[in-house]
């Protein structure tokens, strides 16, 4: 009774952090449970129990309360896989907040996220907050991604190597919001 407790105590705190968010986000959202996760040879996917009779469809933005977490992979009626933003086969167009240079952040196949097309003068340093452009129609603008955990400058590239913390733990998500449209569209 102790652990059930202590895990419905978890999702509601998770819950609400969700709310806040949906509150102040301007988008219509659906929240959905996380019930599968598969791993490939590639990295991993999701699968959520929300589809395509709920409003989820393809390449539709999906958010934890701790920021970006990937994108709708594919959708069918009553569930849908994501894949995360830490995916090699994800790419998120995104800026770095202090500076407002603009980049695309990257997953990779040990799960990690880079932040590429960001020039060597740029004065991106650690711990600095890299966040969603709003370009590319998928992501919301200014939605966390993370923050930059490692810069290195390499001789033989006109950019810099920036390793990118991210903002939510892939590993622990129960639950995620998929971003269905904008609350001022019209239906």
């Amino acid at each position: 009774l102790i652990l059930e407790a202590e895990a419905i105590r978890r999702e509601n705190e998770e819950l609400r952090k969700m709310l806040g968010v949906i509150r102040s986000q301007g988008e219509k959202v659906v929240t959905a449970e996380v019930i599968a996760v598969n791993q490939e040879l590639s990295g991993k996917f999701y699968m959520i129990n929300k589809g395509k009779k709920d409003g989820v469809d393809v390449n539709q933005a999906v958010l934890t309360a701790d920021g970006v977490f990937g994108k709708i992979y594919s959708a069918g009626e009553n569930s849908a896989v994501v894949i995360p933003i830490n995916h090699p086969l994800s790419a998120v167009s995104a800026r770095i907040s202090e500076t407002g240079e603009l980049g695309i952040v990257e997953g990779s196949v040990n799960g990690n996220l880079y932040l590429k097309l960001i020039p060597k003068e740029s004065q991106a340093s650690i711990g600095m907050i890299v966040v969603t452009s709003g370009f590319g129609g998928v992501y919301p603008k200014n939605m966390l991604v993370g923050t930059i955990k490692r810069v290195k400058e390499d001789p033989n590239r006109l950019d810099l190597e920036i390793e990118v913390g991210p903002a939510c733990d892939f590993d622990s998500v129960d639950f995620v919001m998929v971003v269905t449209g904008n609350k001022n569209e019209k239906n």
